[in-house]
C-alpha cells in the first residue's frame, strides 16, 4: 500500500473513534471529492448487491466542479 505512514496513524485514530462495523476512513482534498468519492462507494456497494443501476443523479441546483466525476459526465 502506497501512502504516508503519518496518513495511516491518523486514519487508525479516526476510526477507533467511530462505531464498531466503521472502520474505513478516506481523506479527500475537499468538500466536492468528498461527496465525489461517497457516491461513488454508494453505488459500488448497490452494483454489488445487484441493486439498481450506474446511472449517478445529481440536481441541476448543485454547484458541481471540475474536479468531481459527476461533472465529467
Amino acid at each position: 500500500m502506497r501512502g504516508h505512514p503519518g496518513a495511516f496513524a491518523l486514519a487508525d485514530g479516526v476510526a477507533a473513534l467511530t462505531p464498531p462495523g466503521l472502520d474505513h476512513v478516506f481523506f479527500c482534498n475537499s468538500g466536492s471529492e468528498a461527496v465525489d468519492t461517497a457516491m461513488k462507494i454508494a453505488l459500488a456497494y448497490h452494483l454489488a448487491r445487484n441493486e439498481g443501476s450506474e446511472a449517478i443523479s445529481c440536481p441541476a441546483s448543485a454547484p458541481i466542479t471540475a474536479s468531481t466525476s459527476a461533472a465529467r459526465r
